[in-house]
């Protein structure tokens, strides 16, 4: 969605962990912190109830949240899901890009864990909307005889 449209509906917060970046107002209500997501806070790492706090959005909606960067969608799921905020309660719609390793017997454990992760969308009410496999990213699996992906786009909502 474009940021002038994005900010004539309302107050929209972006985080980027990329260093070349500063806190800014992109237009009219949309801001960017130039802060990344944690599962602990830190200098420049933020927890998403901390992310709360400084927006002062406790007990608020939040209408959307966005990953794309790797690694970022678990982290979100882990403080969605442990937030002392229940932030779950308040976000009505994620869009994660997954980011999955290929599956051999040494990622087992590793998609065990992502596979739970998505469980817990479920757990607090989200509902799988949309999921497609990014183009260039799949293959066939062997032992399985199908196409599988290393990255998909997933949309969760929640009522």
């Amino acid at each position: 969605m474009n940021s002038n449209i994005m900010g004539e509906r309302g107050c929209h917060h972006m985080m980027a962990a990329l260093t070349e970046y500063s806190y800014a107002q992109v237009t009219k209500n949309v801001y960017l912190y130039p802060l990344e997501l944690a599962n602990v806070s830190a200098l420049g790492s933020y927890t998403l109830d901390n992310f709360i706090n400084l927006l002062t959005h406790k007990d608020k909606p939040i209408n959307y949240v966005k990953t794309t960067m790797k690694g970022t969608e678990w982290t979100l799921l882990r403080n969605l899901f442990t937030s002392g905020y229940q932030a779950y309660k308040h976000v009505k719609q994620i869009r994660l890009l997954l980011h999955l390793p290929m599956a051999t017997d040494e990622y087992l454990t590793y998609l065990d864990d992502a596979y739970r992760l998505l469980l817990g969308l479920e757990y607090y009410g989200y509902h799988l909307l949309y999921s497609r496999p990014i183009p260039g990213t799949t293959y066939v699996h062997y032992n399985l005889d199908r196409v599988v992906a290393t990255k998909y786009e997933t949309v969760w909502i929640r009522h």
